[in-house]
């Protein structure tokens, strides 16, 4: 499951990069100048290609706009596929306990806390009545059952109140028992690669800076207070390529997260 969760991340982040070429492509339009005449051969194509240019000229002004809100979808995505990625592992984390108790004691904790938070407020979180009930029951089930679990209540473990910035994804997977998130991050050689060092702190110390840069970025766009400096293109793809290192790393670590939170028994 998460390397489909991977690759459906990356695919979309991949149409927004073809998304940025097509702004490229319409400035370097906006820069031509339409023929005097048309020719009776493909007069209609031509004709749209000067409708594109008009239009094109008239808003290109306005293209950065495009781009911040390419901005506002990628880092949502980012935060979308955290997420999923997280309650994948909680999940794998399940299959291999064999009841409540042999589940790492922070996230048997989180689990009890953050379904009293979601039964408190649902609506802040996008729940229903229905499924507080659900909630409830699944908890009461899970620690009054020592034979086995056959599910926690993995969507209340995921909940946020802020975006995706670096502490809050570290607080994320802290919530399960992961220990030196960003530490572990800063080791992968992607990520070092990526920012052009072969030190594990500077990694580290660039990667959260990155994360928090795009999702400082994010907020500016979305709720913007007097003039506002938009990202460029090649910015938005420095932050595409990042986060697709990021999330590679993410990925990669969930394996390694799954066998040291939850390791089989060894065989006598």
């Amino acid at each position: 499951m998460e390397f489909l969760l991977f690759e459906e991340f990356v695919r979309d982040l991949r149409r927004v990069g073809e998304q940025l070429d097509l702004v490229d492509t319409l400035k370097v339009f906006t820069a031509l100048n339409p023929p005097e005449s048309l020719d009776a051969n493909g007069k209609e194509f031509v004709e749209q290609a000067v409708k594109v240019h008009t239009i094109s000229r008239e808003v290109h002004t306005d293209f950065p706009i495009l781009t911040g809100t390419l901005t506002l979808y990628i880092a949502g995505r980012f935060e979308s596929f955290s997420r999923s990625l997280f309650e994948d592992l909680c999940q794998r984390l399940v299959q291999k306990a064999t009841n409540f108790r042999t589940l790492p004691k922070k996230m048997q904790d989180a689990l009890i806390f953050h379904t009293a938070v979601v039964a408190q407020s649902p609506r802040k979180y996008g729940f229903g009545d229905g499924a507080v009930a659900t909630f409830i029951a699944n908890l009461s089930n899970n620690l009054s059952n020592t034979a086995s679990i056959d599910a926690v209540n993995h969507q209340c473990l995921s909940i946020t109140d802020a975006n995706m910035k670096a502490d809050m994804l570290k607080d994320l997977f802290e919530r399960i028992g992961v220990s030196d998130f960003w530490k572990k991050i800063g080791q992968q050689a992607s990520v070092q690669a990526h920012f052009g060092t072969g030190d594990p702190s500077s990694a580290e110390s660039q990667a959260k800076t990155e994360l928090n840069a795009l999702m400082d970025l994010r907020n500016n766009v979305a709720h913007p207070s007097g003039a506002i400096t938009w990202p460029s293109q090649d910015k938005v793809r420095g932050y595409i390529k990042f986060l697709t290192v990021l999330a590679k790393a993410l990925n990669d670590l969930t394996m390694v997260f799954e066998v040291a939170l939850c390791p089989q028994p060894q065989a006598s």
